[in-house]
């Protein structure tokens, strides 16, 4: 009965299926079944899709040279899902940059202590320590996966000058409708970075905040990045101030959207001990509890956790992950 589906209708049964081991059972079941699945590059490009962003699908083409092929799509959806082989892409940075910034602008590579996020086809670098970096704001560069190009986006006349930073957390949320953003621009997703501390500066500016100093507002200050351009060429800062039960001062934390990229869950870190949430944390062995941040309604709660919880910790990563099965996060 399958085998008499639409090619569309076939599709739609075989991503409901998904699981490898289930989808190989459904091919065996009919060796015409089996050939129209196989090579179905409509199954494959769906099914990695379904489960990678489109910035690691990007950077996988490049560095397998892939093409718009099923071979292709059903390699790299068999690699990520059974993850059995893994390998440094020791040439990708070359091949994504192919005209390395010159020395004035070295800034653009020379960090460390700084976020990447992937939004779409961009991966937006922000922030870190930069001593040769003369901006005055939290800096920002752009790898364009498409061209692949790096750039330095020029900020809108009307973009806010964030304060420079280290020891934040960032993450790709969809565009809020309180976002600010201009006629036409591109329907690409916001990047927001929560907290960090104060990077110290230009090297040769004795006035700028100390480095270390928890940067003001913590999590309780929306720090949203939005584009107006495709190619990530020009954006817009806007600081926003966020109400209910978070850390006024934060810093080593991870972060990570979900449902849907709407909602930011956050994990460890360090904080002030003169923050009003440091109690929740002093005894690090028995904190049961993460912070979830509506984007929308600009609103954190302190949510308790259940479960073999892990202790508070900082200078950790964390992802957000949607199980195949049944879409649970």
């Amino acid at each position: 009965m399958l085998c008499s589906f639409p090619d569309e209708l076939l599709v739609h049964v075989a991503v409901m299926v998904r699981e490898l081991n289930d989808l190989n059972a459904l091919m065996a079941t009919c060796h015409s079944l089996r050939e129209r699945l196989h090579t179905s590059r409509l199954l494959w490009q769906t099914l990695v899709y379904s489960l990678l962003t489109e910035s690691v699908v990007a950077l996988h083409t490049r560095a397998w040279r892939g093409d718009d092929s099923a071979r292709f799509y059903r390699q790299l959806y068999f690699s990520a899902t059974t993850c059995r082989v893994a390998a440094y892409a020791n040439t990708l940075r070359e091949t994504c940059m192919p005209q390395r910034p010159s020395p004035v602008d070295g800034h653009m590579l020379r960090a460390t202590g700084h976020t990447a996020t992937s939004a779409a086809h961009l991966i937006v670098i922000i922030g870190g320590w930069r001593p040769e970096c003369m901006l005055d704001h939290l800096h920002v560069s752009v790898v364009d996966l498409r061209g692949p190009k790096l750039l330095e986006p020029t900020l809108a006349p009307s973009s806010a000058r964030p304060s420079r930073r280290l020891r934040h957390t960032s993450c790709a949320v969809n565009r809020p409708s309180w976002a600010h953003v201009p006629a036409g621009a591109p329907d690409l997703p916001c990047v927001l970075v929560l907290g960090g501390a104060y990077d110290g500066g230009p090297s040769d500016e004795e006035d700028s905040e100390e480095r270390g100093k928890p940067i003001a507002g913590g999590l309780l200050t929306l720090t949203l990045l939005t584009f107006a351009t495709d190619d990530g060429a020009v954006a817009n800062w806007e600081e926003n101030h966020a109400d209910g039960t978070a850390p006024a001062s934060i810093w080593h934390h991870a972060a990570a959207s979900f449902a849907n990229a709407s909602r930011v869950v956050v994990f460890g870190g360090d904080m002030s001990e003169e923050d009003d949430e440091f109690e929740q944390i002093r005894d690090r062995r028995r904190v049961g509890h993460v912070y979830v941040l509506s984007v929308e309604e600009r609103f954190w709660s302190r949510v308790s956790t259940s479960g073999a919880c892990p202790s508070w910790r900082s200078l950790h990563v964390a992802v957000a992950y949607k199980e195949a099965a049944d879409a649970t996060e």
